[in-house]
C-alpha cells in the first residue's frame, strides 16, 4: 500500500504521521502502511567522529515498536503482560494514564483527549532526563548502543502509537486539539535524540572496526546501517564543532518543526473538506441510473446531515465525497452536469478558504527544498529516494518514463473505444471530460460483459470474502485466522475504539496451535471520524527479549473503508476493487504478523524501503483472481447461488 509519504520523525509517531494515509485509497491514491523513522538518542557532549563515516548514506530510517502479549501454546492462551509503558517511574502519569499503563493491549475504551497531554508531557520528560545519564556511556558494541536506547523508543513509539492510531480512525476537535499541543514537544525530543553524537559516534566506531562488525550478524548489521542513515538524514552532523554549525542545527530543526505542523494541518483540512461537501438531491430523475444499494447509502447520507428518514425510494439523497458513495456515484449517475458538480468539488477540496493548501503545499516545498540543501542534496527528491531502492532520481525517472511509453498507445486505444461507444451508442457528448470516462466506462462493461458492478457485488458479501481470505491464509501459510469472541476478549482486557472494530488471532496450524500474533480489523468507513483510504499500521512488533529469550508476538492493525452493511440483515456488499483492497492490506499484515526477525527495528514491515514494502501485500492481491478462490468467495448474498461463470469472466 503505498500512499502518499508518510512523514515521520525519527521512530516516534510525531503528529507529521496523521498526515499520510496509511496503505491505499478506494479511488486511485495508494498510500503505504504506517512506516516510521528511528529514534535516536540525545546527546550531550561533542565527540570527533571519522571523515569517512560522516559522507556515508545508507537506506531508509527506521522504527522500534515495543512488542507486546508473550508466545503460548496454548490454543487459547493466556497473555503474560509485559511492563506497562513508563513502568516504575515516579509521575502518576505512569500508573493511571492510560495511553502509558497498558501491557498486552491498548485500553481504546478508556482513552480520552484529555489523557493525551499529560501523558506525553510524563514521557517526554522522563526520556529526556534519562538519555541525558545514558548519552555519557555508549560504547561501539550492540549492548552499549541499541541496548541503550530500546526501551526508552519502545516507550515513545507504543505511547505516541495510541494517539497516531485514535487520530486516523477516531478523529475529534479535542483530539486534534491534544495533539496540536503535543506536536512541538514530540518533535523536539526526536530531533534531540537523532541528533545524539554520542551515540553516531559509537555507532560508527562499531562499523569501522573489523572485529566488532564481523561479530554482528546480518540483521544487527542491517539495523546499525540505517540508524547510521537516520541520524545522518535527521542532522546529526549540525552538532559537530564548526563555523555556523550551531545556527545551521537551530534553523534545521525548526523546519523539522514547521513541516511536522503543516502535515498535520493539511491533513486536517483534507479531512474537513471532504466532511463537509453534501450535495442534497430531492428529484429522483437527477440520479437516474444509480443502484437501489448507493440510493439507499445516500438518503442514509442525507438524514445525518438533517434532511429526510433514510428513505432511499423517496429521499432526498446527499452525494458526499468519501469514496464508498463518491465512486459509485461517478460510475453511474446519468446526470452529467451533476457529475461535474460532484467531481470538480472532489478535485477542489481543501483549496480555498479557511482550508485552502495551496500555501500550505508551497511552504512545504520550499521548506523540502531548504531541508535538501542543508544536508547536501540538490534536491529533496534526491534526499527522499537516497532512501529508497531506486536511489537516485534518474532512476526513478527511468522507470517512470519506461512505464509511460509501454502503457501509453493500450491507454490512447481505451480512450478511443470509449468515445466512439460514447459517441455511437450513449449518443454521450464528446470528447470524454474527467467526469464522464468512469460512467461511460461502466455502461461499456455493462453493454460488453452484461454485468455491471452492482450486480457483482451482490455475490461478494463480506462474511464471506474474509472467511475466505483467511483459508488462503491457511492453506498457503499454515495459519489459522480466527475471531476472538466478546468473552474471550473481556477475559483479555481488550477493548476497541469502535463497535464494529473486530479483534482476531491468528495460530499455526499445528497440533499445538502456538499463537503467533493479533490483528484489529476496522473494515467499514465512517466518513464522520474516520481517514479515508485503507491501511495496516503496527501496534506492537515482534521481539526477543535478550535477558529471558521470549518472544512477544506481533499485533497490527488493518484499517478499509468500505461500505457498511445497509441493514441489520443484509451484510455489507464489496465491489471488486473492495476485495482486492482487502488482500492487499491483509498481505501487509502477514508480513508484519509472521516474521521471524528477533530484533524489533528489522521485524515485520521494520526497515523495509519504500519502493519494495508493497511486494507482499500486491502479491496477496492475485489470490483474489484466482478461479478456485473466486469460487469460494463468490455467492448470492440472497440465495447463496454461486456466481455465475460468464460474471466470473468478466
Amino acid at each position: 500500500m503505498l500512499p502518499s509519504l508518510r512523514p515521520r520523525l525519527s521512530s516516534l509517531r510525531t503528529t507529521a504521521a496523521l498526515a499520510r494515509t496509511a496503505s491505499r485509497t478506494t479511488t486511485s491514491n495508494r498510500p503505504i502502511h504506517s512506516r516510521t523513522t528511528r529514534l535516536a538518542p540525545a546527546n550531550n557532549r561533542q565527540p570527533s567522529m571519522s571523515a569517512s563515516a560522516m559522507h556515508l548514506r545508507a537506506a531508509a530510517p527506521i522504527t522500534l515498536q515495543r512488542a507486546l502479549a508473550t508466545v503460548s501454546d496454548a490454543s487459547s492462551p493466556t497473555l503474560d503482560a509485559a511492563a506497562p509503558v513508563g513502568n516504575s517511574k515516579a509521575n502518576p502519569e505512569f500508573s493511571t494514564n492510560p495511553i502509558l499503563n497498558w501491557s498486552a493491549f491498548p485500553d481504546f475504551a478508556a482513552v480520552k483527549p484529555e489523557h493525551v497531554v499529560p501523558a506525553m508531557e510524563a514521557l517526554v520528560n522522563h526520556v529526556e532526563s534519562v538519555f541525558a545519564e545514558r548519552s555519557r556511556h555508549f560504547s561501539p558494541t550492540w549492548e552499549g548502543t541499541m541496548g541503550l536506547t530500546q526501551d526508552l523508543e519502545d516507550d515513545l513509539e507504543r505511547a505516541s502509537g495510541v494517539v497516531t492510531h485514535l487520530s486516523m480512525v477516531k478523529d475529534s476537535p479535542e483530539l486534534r486539539k491534544a495533539l496540536e499541543t503535543i506536536q512541538p514537544m514530540l518533535v523536539k525530543v526526536s530531533l534531540q535524540l537523532g541528533q545524539s553524537l554520542e551515540l553516531y559516534d559509537a555507532l560508527v566506531k562499531m562499523q569501522e572496526n573489523p572485529s566488532t562488525w564481523q561479530s554482528l550478524d546480518k540483521e544487527q548489521q542491517r539495523i546499525v546501517e540505517k540508524n547510521i542513515q537516520s541520524m545522518r538524514l535527521s542532522g546529526v552532523a549540525f552538532g559537530l564543532e564548526g563555523e555556523g554549525n550551531a545556527e545551521k542545527r537551530v534553523r534545521f530543526n525548526e523546519i523539522q518543526e514547521r513541516k511536522a505542523q503543516l502535515s498535520l494541518k493539511f491533513s486536517n483540512n483534507v479531512q474537513d473538506a471532504t466532511k463537509a461537501f453534501a450535495q442534497i438531491v430531492t428529484d429522483r430523475n437527477d440520479l437516474n441510473g444509480c443502484p437501489d444499494s448507493l440510493l439507499k447509502a445516500m438518503a442514509k447520507n442525507a438524514q445525518t446531515r438533517g434532511h429526510g428518514q433514510g428513505d432511499g425510494d423517496a429521499g432526498p439523497w446527499a452525494v458526499t465525497l468519501d469514496a464508498p458513495t463518491l465512486v459509485p456515484f461517478l460510475m453511474n449517475c446519468s446526470n452529467r452536469d451533476l457529475r461535474e458538480l460532484v467531481y470538480r468539488a472532489n478535485v477542489k477540496k481543501a483549496s480555498s478558504g479557511d482550508q485552502d493548501n495551496e500555501p500550505i503545499i508551497n511552504e512545504i516545498l520550499s521548506l523540502r527544498k531548504e531541508e535538501a540543501s542543508m544536508l547536501g542534496f540538490p534536491s529533496f527528491g534526491a534526499l527522499s529516494l537516497s532512501k529508497k531502492m531506486a536511489s537516485t532520481v534518474e532512476t526513478a525517472s527511468s522507470v517512470l518514463e519506461r512505464l509511460y511509453q509501454a502503457t501509453l498507445p493500450a491507454a490512447k486505444k481505451e480512450l478511443a473505444e470509449l468515445t466512439e461507444f460514447a459517441r455511437q451508442q450513449l449518443h454521450h457528448p464528446t470528447p470524454l471530460r474527467p467526469w464522464d470516462t468512469a460512467f461511460v466506462g461502466e455502461e461499456y462493461r455493462k453493454d460488453r460483459f452484461k454485468y455491471s458492478a452492482d450486480q457483482i457485488s451482490e455475490y461478494l458479501v463480506f462474511p464471506r470474502v474474509i472467511d475466505t481470505l483467511f483459508e488462503v491464509a491457511r492453506d498457503n501459510f499454515g495459519i489459522v485466522v480466527s475471531e476472538m469472541q466478546s468473552a474471550e476478549q473481556e477475559q483479555a482486557g481488550l477493548t476497541t475504539w469502535n463497535r464494529d472494530v473486530k479483534v482476531f488471532k491468528v495460530q499455526d496450524d499445528g497440533p499445538d496451535k502456538k499463537l503467533l500474533a493479533y490483528f484489529y480489523g476496522d473494515f467499514y468507513s465512517r466518513s464522520e471520524e474516520k481517514k479515508s483510504g485503507a491501511w495496516m499500521d503496527v501496534c506492537v512488533t515482534r521481539m526477543k527479549d535478550p535477558k529471558t529469550n521470549q518472544v512477544r508476538v506481533p499485533i497490527a492493525y488493518m484499517i478499509c473503508n468500505q461500505p457498511p452493511p445497509a441493514s441489520e440483515s443484509e451484510p455489507s456488499r464489496m465491489k471488486f476493487q473492495d476485495v482486492t483492497t482487502l488482500f492487499h492490506e491483509f498481505g501487509h499484515c502477514l508480513q508484519h504478523m509472521l516474521t521471524t526477525v528477533d530484533y524489533p527495528q528489522a521485524s515485520g514491515i521494520k526497515g523495509v524501503e519504500w519502493d519494495f514494502v508493497e511486494v507482499a501485500s500486491q502479491f496477496m492481491e492475485n489470490f483474489a483472481y484466482e478461479p478456485h478462490w473466486l469460487n469460494r468467495m463468490a455467492h448470492h448474498y440472497k440465495t447463496g447461488a454461486p456466481m455465475p461463470q460468464d460474471m466470473k469472466d468478466t
